[in-house]
């Protein structure tokens, strides 16, 4: 049984076939942050510049603090939510592994790039901040050549990643991939978070749920409980406002439509689900999201023209 499974991968395109890196920042705050048990074929480096946030990566949770880093290597399942109402500001370069490549066999594609594009090793998890200030300086130079839309910023981003691979290869940042030869429960949960994914439109039981885990319903709430740090039904309704989000920043859809459309059998109780989730409401959440979109379509207009 592979956790990894389609439901749960992350298909977003993250930049395009000639550039495909992309630079998130992501201010939230009164919290509300909620990113969803997924996985991609990307890396994602993550510095959270303010607040904290919570991971879960590969099975194991993080309480990540201010101007700590985050590495999430490739087909790796993870998770990020804000710690209730905490503030939080984080920056994310998503980036495909095959950029590095190169069809000349050199020292540096044999000792440095080949390893880890195989996952023969992988990088580290948690760079603290007492211990990461060197490598969020490269990171900065990153978001700084992208947020101020200079022309050479995918070349910059991409010498940058390099040295900062280099850099976390000579620290010895990195260790073996653990190959597992058996099936845990766990692998069990990840089908029954999968089959949320794939059924959140519509009512999802308990008893479903705990069919697929082939547990008691009273074992398997314990158990989902324990294992990702919140309830089942806590974990539908935030999934279901993580697709209401979606749908409230890239349609017009109407906003009643939209939340039977994600699992919703009540507008009330949706609506205050969401204020309490968002510190504000849907109409809002939707005026906001659209604003940005436009701030970052004249921005990506502007660098066009400068070219």
């Amino acid at each position: 049984m592979n956790k990894l499974t389609n439901t749960l991968k992350d298909f977003t395109k993250h930049g395009d076939p000639l550039t495909p890196l992309a630079i998130y920042d992501q201010n939230y705050p009164h919290g509300g942050l909620n990113v969803p048990y997924h996985w991609h074929d990307e890396w994602e480096w993550i510095w959270v510049q303010q607040g904290d946030l919570s991971f879960t990566i590969d099975e194991k949770k993080l309480i990540v603090h201010e101007n700590d880093m985050v590495l999430i290597n490739s087909r790796v399942l993870h998770e990020i939510r804000s710690i209730k109402n905490t503030p939080s500001l984080r920056h994310a370069i998503v980036f495909s592994p095959e950029i590095l490549k190169s069809s000349y066999e050199d020292q540096m594609m044999v000792e440095l790039i080949k390893p880890f594009l195989t996952g023969k090793i992988v990088l580290n998890t948690l760079l603290p901040a007492d211990r990461n200030a060197k490598y969020r300086a490269l990171m900065q130079d990153i978001i700084t050549a992208h947020a101020t839309g200079q022309k050479d910023w995918y070349f910059q981003s991409k010498i940058l990643i390099l040295e900062l691979l280099n850099l976390f290869f000579s620290d010895h940042l990195y260790q073996t991939r653990q190959e597992k030869d058996h099936v845990d429960l766990n692998e069990h949960f990840f089908q029954a978070v999968s089959y949320i994914h794939e059924n959140y439109a519509k009512k999802i039981t308990i008893s479903e749920l705990s069919q697929i885990t082939g547990l008691s319903s009273e074992y398997f709430i314990r158990k989902f409980k324990k294992t990702y740090d919140q309830t089942p039904l806590t974990y539908i309704n935030n999934f279901r406002l993580y697709k209401t989000s979606q749908m409230l920043a890239e349609t017009h859809n109407d906003i009643t439509e939209i939340c039977f459309a994600c699992g919703f059998n009540s507008v009330s109780y949706f609506i205050k689900l969401f204020k309490h989730e968002k510190n504000m409401s849907p109409g809002k959440y939707r005026k906001q999201a659209l604003s940005n979109k436009k701030r970052a379509t004249e921005k990506r207009s502007s660098s066009n023209l400068k070219k």
